[in-house]
């Protein structure tokens, strides 16, 4: 039996060590029996292409004193401990699952046969799979049958019970005893075997678990949506009793500042109407002259000054009537007038309260008129110096800034009113 090319088969285990018999085919196992024929024929096939290469002539049998005999024994000596030394090339490979229990690897030759017997145990253990996947899918399948069969019972009984047993079942005859489908039902399950009995039970049981867990489930989530329901309807309801709290705070803020305006309204304007309701209509005719041909010399006399470019003084600037300006705390005859008119008559006589916009309009003309800033750089240059001949009285530009200053708090103080 040649080493090299051989293939050893180790038996261990429950291998009987006195049985020395010869293994016939039915006796290997799937596995070994591929890998018996797989190894012969590589045997065959390496044993014609060693015929088929070119062959060295014969060699005569030589004496054991031959000298070439005597020396090729002394190299093969020499070469025969390296020999021992070299590691065999073997490739093992133990198919997980499929080895029968007296043998637990084997040993091939080359790699290729090495991954060619991985191949088919892998090819084996998928095939093995597949047969279990398919037996499983028929348990599942013969348990949901029953199941329903269970389930489908259990309606008929219930609508028979319902119905005064007159209602035919699907595919089924009317049955009078109610317990009939009860009873068979008992029966199947006797005769069940005692694993498909306990995967029923089991399945039973986790049923019954799973439907108890889903209600459980459904009640909490339902009981999470109604909390959160309230939760937002009161919040909802918070924020709109706070909105309608700022809304009535608001109207009150602005009914009070609308009274408050009225009031100030009717205190600047009561001294003008208790004078229009004192004077008679030529009284009022004269006012209205008055009023009109004092407005007109006012216009004037900023239009010239404002064209020309010499020395300004106390005498060429139109100054307002300053005699009065009217607030809410006094409101007297003698603080309201000079030369018979008040600042708010000269700027809004023939207006009412209404016309606030128009008010404001000449208000805002006059302010710019008289801000002191605008005013100092618009005619500062202008202003009299102090030792010049154009300044014919002493202190004549702070008196000229002083009075700007008076004209423009005046005003302030009416735009505050109005």
């Amino acid at each position: 039996m040649e080493g090299a090319s051989a293939t050893r088969l180790r038996f261990k285990g429950k291998a009987d060590s006195s049985s020395h018999k010869k293994r016939t085919h039915s006796d290997r196992h799937p596995i070994q029996d591929q890998t018996h024929r797989y190894h012969r024929s590589s045997q065959r096939r390496g044993r014609s292409r060693s015929r088929s290469r070119s062959r060295s002539p014969r060699r005569r049998s030589r004496s054991p004193d031959d000298p070439s005999r005597t020396h090729r024994r002394h190299d093969s000596s020499h070469t025969s401990s390296s020999r021992s030394r070299r590691t065999p090339s073997k490739y093992k490979v133990t198919p997980a699952g499929y080895a029968p229990e007296t043998y637990t690897d084997y040993v091939f030759d080359t790699a290729a046969q090495c991954e060619q017997a991985a191949a088919f145990a892998l090819e084996q253990e998928r095939d093995l799979e597949e047969i279990r996947q398919l037996g499983r899918e028929q348990e599942k399948r013969h348990l949901d049958d029953f199941w329903l069969r269970d389930r489908v019972d259990d309606l008929e009984f219930h609508t028979s019970h319902f119905s005064g047993w007159d209602m035919p079942t699907a595919g089924r005859s009317p049955s009078s005893n109610p317990s009939a489908s009860r009873n068979s039902r008992e029966q199947h399950i006797n005769a069940m075997p005692e694993d498909d009995y306990a995967s029923y039970m089991r399945r039973g049981m986790g049923r019954s678990t799973q439907d108890r867990e889903a209600q459980e489930w459904a009640e909490w989530v339902q009981e999470k949506e109604q909390n959160r329901y309230q939760e937002a309807k009161e919040e909802q309801r918070w924020k709109d009793e706070q909105k309608r709290q700022r809304r009535q705070k608001r109207k009150e803020r602005e009914q009070l500042e609308a009274e408050e305006e009225a009031a100030a309204h009717a205190g600047v304007g009561s001294h003008q109407e208790d004078i229009l309701e004192s004077d008679s209509l030529a009284n009022r005719l004269r006012k209205r002259v008055l009023v009109d041909s004092a407005r007109r010399e006012y216009e004037s006399r900023w239009k010239i000054l404002t064209e020309d470019t010499k020395f300004v003084s106390m005498d060429t600037i139109a100054w307002p009537p300053l005699g009065t300006t009217p607030t809410r705390a006094s409101l007297s005859s003698s603080s309201l007038r000079t030369d018979g008119l008040s600042l708010f008559e000269f700027l809004f006589f023939g207006t009412n309260a209404k016309e606030r916009d128009l008010r404001k309009q000449i208000l805002r003309r006059e302010q710019l008129k008289f801000h002191p800033d605008k005013f100092r750089q618009r005619f500062g240059a202008r202003l009299p110096r102090p030792f010049e001949e154009a300044a014919l009285i002493t202190g004549e530009r702070e008196m000229i800034l002083e009075k700007v200053d008076r004209v423009a708090q005046a005003l302030n103080e009416i735009g505050e009113m109005i």
